[in-house]
């Protein structure tokens, strides 16, 4: 007897879903999927929707492979595309990586039983209950599916908490690079521009003001001060053993690690090398920790870890340090006390770190480039808030994003898995702390396809 295939709804259309959607095809018994995309261009997302050349990856092409098991899966496609332009170090632009994951995606579509992928172009803000399943509103009905997943990327920064909160209906404050890169992109050449933060995200925001010519001043303030750390190409391979940090608590952790690195640059290694070799460990390292260890490293040191693991390509830093010797971007390590609009341009007031006087700058757009924000500080998105007010999920104990099994299965507020709603990619931070970069979720996404083909097919056959 032949039955129906089950009916999986994925929750977003960038990466994360694209590669559960990747994933689930290729499987023998694929599933009915129902893409929710809102937004963006599908298998884009924010990440891969912008346009130029300047905007590259933040991770070599040779590591950023759809699927783990061929690790040379994306390099042979840029080399089938663009001759021997890239290769596997190169640091591409991110527009290609989308149109990558765009075509991968549309190839197992066409080798997967016909209709199996449907792509639903409307936001989704609540899911309904039914008997051995979700109800999914649809653009025209409400769809009847057995399993969600929520893959709903990053959080968008937080709005600095200050006594006055006004100047966040001022259109010269954007408050999100991507949401707002056409204001950006409206930036008269010669304005004065303030960037809340000095990460990635930052990064992004200074090689598009240089990509469209900016030549007026522009100063970043973050807390720490310290520019995200360049990736580098390591020759020089010394024999590395990962310390076992496992267990450790976090400034025994971080003693061992800047221990570990000195051991390796004095064998001709690079402190790089470090840091990737406990890659496949960190998250491990995470869970061991107790909540409180947990407080501590998020507090004490996240900053100095995040500048250098999340680091930007060579090429980007040499654009940017250009402007720096020109005198026009300069950096500041301090926190934003009061930001008020004026008629003529937007008034800064902050304190220096280690100062206590109050500084003041005057300043013609802020763009807030703080990266993604704990849930804890941010309105929930209506769909996270839907589930929350059914106790079909709840926060992580940090409110990083959701609380999830080692599965992916959502908890409730009781801490039992809910039936049939998993969660992949940055909203399993809480408990996944490397859960952001594709090397991780790509593990994720055919991780929880094997798992949901394999609970379908037990009761289901096409």
């Amino acid at each position: 007897m032949t039955k129906t295939p089950a009916q999986i709804a994925i929750i977003g259309g960038g990466a994360s879903g694209t590669l559960l959607s990747i994933q689930l095809l290729t499987r023998p018994r694929c599933p009915q999927i129902h893409v929710f995309n809102d937004r963006y261009e599908f298998g884009r997302g924010v990440a891969y929707s912008a346009a130029g050349d300047e905007l590259v990856l933040n991770v070599p092409a040779g590591r950023m492979s759809a699927f783990e098991d061929r690790p040379d899966h994306f390099v042979e496609w840029l080399k089938a595309g663009h001759e021997n332009r890239y290769s596997g170090s190169s640091f591409v632009p991110r527009h290609l990586y989308g149109s990558y994951l765009q075509e991968t995606l549309r190839t197992v579509q066409s080798e997967a039983p016909k209709g199996r992928l449907h792509i639903h172009a409307n936001p989704v803000t609540a899911l309904k209950r039914k008997k051995g399943g979700y109800f999914v509103p649809g653009e025209e009905r409400d769809i009847a599916v057995d399993a969600v997943v929520l893959a709903l990327g990053n959080v968008p920064p937080a709005h600095p908490h200050l006594e006055e909160m006004g100047f966040i209906s001022d259109p010269r404050y954007l408050c999100n690079p991507w949401q707002r890169a056409e204001a950006i992109r409206r930036i008269d050449s010669q304005s004065d521009v303030l960037i809340l933060g000095s990460g990635l995200t930052a990064m992004d925001a200074l090689l598009q003001l240089h990509q469209q010519g900016h030549g007026g001043s522009i100063h970043l303030i973050s807390r720490h001060g310290r520019w995200s750390k360049v990736h580098q190409e390591i020759r020089i391979l010394a024999p590395y053993v990962s310390p076992k940090l496992t267990g450790c608590r976090p400034s025994q952790a971080m003693k061992l690690l800047r221990e570990k690195v000195r051991e390796v640059e004095l064998e001709g290694g690079d402190w790089r090398q470090v840091v990737h070799g406990i890659r496949d460990e960190t998250n491990a390292i995470w869970e061991a920790w107790t909540l409180s260890q947990r407080r501590s490293f998020l507090t004490h040191a996240r900053p100095y870890w995040d500048i250098h693991r999340h680091r930007m390509a060579a090429e980007v830093w040499q654009a940017i340090e250009q402007e720096i010797e020109k005198g026009r971007i300069k950096l500041s390590a301090g926190r934003i006390q009061a930001i008020n609009p004026g008629k003529k341009e937007l008034t800064i007031h902050y304190r220096g770190r280690y100062q206590q006087k109050i500084q003041k700058l005057k300043t013609d757009f802020v763009i807030n480039c703080t990266g993604p924000e704990a849930l804890r500080r941010q309105h929930c998105q209506p769909l996270v808030r839907s589930l929350l007010d059914q106790n079909l999920a709840a926060p992580d104990p940090l409110h990083l994003g959701l609380a999830t099994a080692p599965n992916g299965a959502l908890l409730n507020a009781d801490e039992r898995p809910v039936p049939g709603l998993f969660a992949i990619g940055p909203v399993r931070r809480g408990n996944l702390w490397e859960t952001t970069a594709v090397p991780e979720i790509r593990v994720q996404a055919a991780n929880l396809a094997g798992q949901i083909a394999g609970f379908f097919a037990r009761d289901r056959c096409t």
